[in-house]
Parts: structure tokens; C-alpha cells; sequence
């Protein structure tokens, strides 16, 4: 029984030593580690007001060893800032993030092509705009749209201050989206 307990020790003693811990302090430093980054890994984001982040990354952890992003200190790490693609458009599976803020954020997306009436996409029952404004919803965001024939479009998602919680949507291997 003994000899069995060490080994169980010894182990998990083992397996800990592969995961490592990374802490970052700009968008620059979270794009090499998270090119780096193994299952059972965590990154944590030093304390601070960070504005500019625009990150797309692929990030694969495992069921028993999830990646895990953090903040130093849960409330410390503050996203806030206007921003023309998401903060954070993480792909992949099994990647835990906790302790962050967005608070005041504003996320563009425009062109300035055909543009439509947005009354006419809302009366042919087109689930697009539905979708956008269900999904922001989701994260107690506000989906504001503006679009005009021959001016382009616009969408605006505004996010309300959120610590509580993060919606991972389909934060499961083989998502369809």
C-alpha cells in the first residue's frame, strides 16, 4: 500500500511539473505564449487597464488538462476600449478563462458596401440581424445596427461591465461554430 501511495505521488508530482504558467503583460506577449501553450497550461494577464487587444488564436487543451486563462488577481485585468474585431476569438477546446472585466467595450464591424433597409432584412424574417442582436444578448451586450442603401453597414456591440461570468459559445471539440 505504500509503495502504491509514492507512486501516486510521485505521479501527479510528474505531471505537474510539464504544465507551466506564463504571465503576460500586452497582447504581443499573449499571441507568442499562446502559440506555445500545452494542455494543462495557464496564462495569466498581469493586473492593469488593457485597450487595443485584438486577438484571434487557435488554443487546444484537453477534458482533464484545460488550458486556463486568468487574471492575476479576479476584477485586476480590465479590458475596455472601442475595437473593430473581438477582444478575444479564441478557437479550439478546452480553454478556461476567468477573473477578467470588459467593461465599456465597443466592438465595430463596418463596410462601405451596398448597405440594405433594415426594415426590409427584419419583414422577409432574415435571421442575421435576429442572430446578432439573440448572441449579444447572451453576454448582456446591446447590438446596435445601422445600415442604408448605398451608405455601407454598421454594427455596434456594446458590453456592459461583466466579472461574473464569460459565454463560451460551442467551448467544445468538433464545434460547428
Amino acid at each position: 500500500m505504500k509503495k502504491l501511495t509514492t507512486l501516486t505521488i510521485c505521479l501527479l508530482c510528474t505531471l505537474a511539473v510539464f504544465a507551466k504558467t506564463y504571465k503576460v503583460t500586452s497582447a504581443d506577449e499573449f499571441k507568442k505564449v499562446a502559440a506555445v501553450v500545452a494542455p494543462g497550461d495557464m496564462i495569466i494577464i498581469a493586473n492593469g487597464n488593457y485597450t487595443g487587444w485584438e486577438l484571434a488564436l487557435t488554443i487546444n487543451g484537453t477534458e482533464k488538462k484545460p488550458v486556463i486563462i486568468r487574471a492575476e488577481k479576479a476584477g485586476g485585468v480590465i479590458f475596455s476600449s472601442d475595437v473593430h474585431k473581438p477582444i478575444f476569438q479564441l478557437t479550439g477546446s478546452y480553454v478556461e478563462i476567468s477573473g477578467l472585466t470588459f467593461t465599456g467595450c465597443n466592438v465595430f464591424k463596418a463596410t462601405d458596401g451596398d448597405g440594405f433597409l433594415i426594415s426590409d432584412a427584419t419583414e422577409k424574417n432574415g435571421a442575421g440581424l435576429k442572430n446578432i442582436r439573440n448572441r449579444a444578448a447572451l453576454i448582456g451586450a446591446v447590438a446596435t445596427i445601422d445600415s442604408a442603401p448605398n451608405k455601407g453597414c454598421s454594427i455596434k456591440v456594446t458590453l456592459n461591465p461583466l466579472t461574473q461570468y464569460i459565454y463560451a459559445d460551442a467551448n467544445y471539440p468538433n464545434s460547428p461554430g
